[in-house]
């Protein structure tokens, strides 16, 4: 079974993120996968290393309407954030879920 299906997952989950942005993880920590769903043409995820969304993008993605797209990079032993893990989604009605480590 995949290790993100389990009933002990490995990581630490966020509830869906809107276009609001939301804070993952106020503590240093790690990005091990994510989720994103494409509400309208062009949402995107962009996760910063800050409290807010102000800071610099560590890493992003985008998505079409419609589609959806799941990115795991536990095999590649995820992103690091040294402060805090800041989601922002852009795009009307896109959400996204994010696993990881803290």
């Amino acid at each position: 079974m995949h290790p993100f299906v389990t009933n002990r997952p490995l990581y630490r989950y966020s509830g869906g993120i809107a276009a609001t942005g939301a804070a993952v993880v106020g503590t240093p920590g790690r990005v091990m996968a994510f989720l994103l769903f494409g509400g309208s043409a062009n949402t995107k995820v962009e996760f910063t290393n800050d409290a807010d969304g102000t800071g610099t993008v560590v890493l992003g993605c985008n998505v079409l309407l419609a589609q959806s797209i799941f990115v795991d990079l536990s095999q590649l032993g995820g992103v690091d954030f040294s402060s805090k893990i800041y989601a922002k989604v852009t795009g009307t009605g896109g959400i996204c879920y994010v696993w990881f480590e803290a």
